[in-house]
């Protein structure tokens, strides 16, 4: 009888043992790997709790990116000549050509009325054409030098038609901004100016233009900040960073965490019922705040995953 008992009780035992060793399998199986990686498919809906979603939906979306810049050249006003204010350029080379601009325009000028002279002389009998000729070459030749100061300006990212204007206590900022952000920025926009040397302080600035060449080397496009210096405390040469907000329109917009990178390419997960995501390839735009724009790949109304996408990341690309 009791030989019966026990060997009951050990029945019972590897039964329990079983039973239990079924349970346990289940509550860890795998979710299955479908298509490629592209589609996840979990087998117990508790797995998929830690994954939190966000609706997708077209809003107004503003981009923000920010250069680093110095200051180039700042206006006082010249005690000496009162119609023409003095530029303080960081950069020698700039102070050199503005310089000879300026000369070189007075110098077309006094050959213009020199010109108009010899004309009406002519037209008396007091000249030759001669002597037309020659201050017509003396032009010809001043306007030919001229135009090699003004390209160096320009190439500076300074306009000397706005330099000649500038009004004292005024500050021009450049910075160079990429390639593929330039169509981004444009004449007129406001932007703020961070200063180094005033780490608390952010100043109200506005795009005055836009250069008209990319460095061949860097990629860069030079981009001329305007902006008020009423107590000239901002100095040429101090360094500052430009900070650009621009409207880009209604956009899909998807937070940072839901992005995952593989092989320079971007992929967000979408939630397609209780137990299945989807993996879908995405092009990106600018950032926005804590989001990126994005251009293709998402519509309205899907569900992204915002957090727990690294635990897809790694279930849809097998690691």
């Amino acid at each position: 009888m009791v030989r019966l008992l026990l060997l009951v009780m050990i029945i019972v035992s590897v039964a329990c043992k079983k039973h239990d060793g079924k349970h346990a399998v289940e509550a860890i199986a795998k979710p299955e790997v479908k298509e490629n990686g592209d589609l996840i498919v979990f087998l117990d809906q508790h797995q998929t709790e830690q994954f939190e979603v966000v609706l997708t939906k077209k809003e107004n979306v503003t981009a923000r990116f920010s250069a680093p810049a110095h200051v180039m050249a700042t206006v006082v006003q010249s005690a000496d000549n009162v119609a023409q204010n003095l530029i303080l350029f960081d950069d020698a080379d700039l102070s050199y050509n503005y310089a000879s601009y300026l000369q070189h325009l007075v110098l077309i000028n006094q050959w213009k009325i020199n010109i108009a002279r010899v004309k009406d002389l002519l037209a008396h009998g007091a000249a030759t054409g001669k002597d037309l000729i020659e201050a017509q070459t003396q032009l010809a030749n001043e306007e030919a030098v001229i135009i090699e100061h003004e390209t160096k300006l320009k190439l500076g990212g300074f306009d000397p038609v706005a330099l000649r204007g500038a009004k004292a206590k005024t500050v021009w900022v450049l910075c160079n901004v990429p390639e593929n952000q330039v169509d981004k920025v444009r004449e007129g926009n406001k932007c703020t100016v961070h200063f180094n040397s005033f780490p608390n302080e952010v100043m109200s600035a506005r795009v005055e233009a836009v250069g008209d060449m990319v460095d061949a080397i860097t990629r860069m496009v030079k981009v001329r900040i305007i902006l008020s210096n009423p107590d000239s405390r901002i100095k040429a040469g101090m360094y500052a960073t430009v900070d650009f907000g621009v409207a880009e329109g209604k956009f899909i917009s998807v937070p940072h965490t839901s992005i995952v990178t593989v092989g320079g390419k971007s992929y967000v997960f979408v939630k397609i019922s209780e137990r299945e995501y989807r993996r879908k390839l995405v092009v990106l735009g600018q950032n926005a705040d804590d989001s990126a724009m994005v251009i293709s790949g998402l519509t309205e109304g899907e569900q992204v995953v915002k957090s727990g996408t690294m635990q897809l990341k790694g279930l849809s690309f097998g690691y």
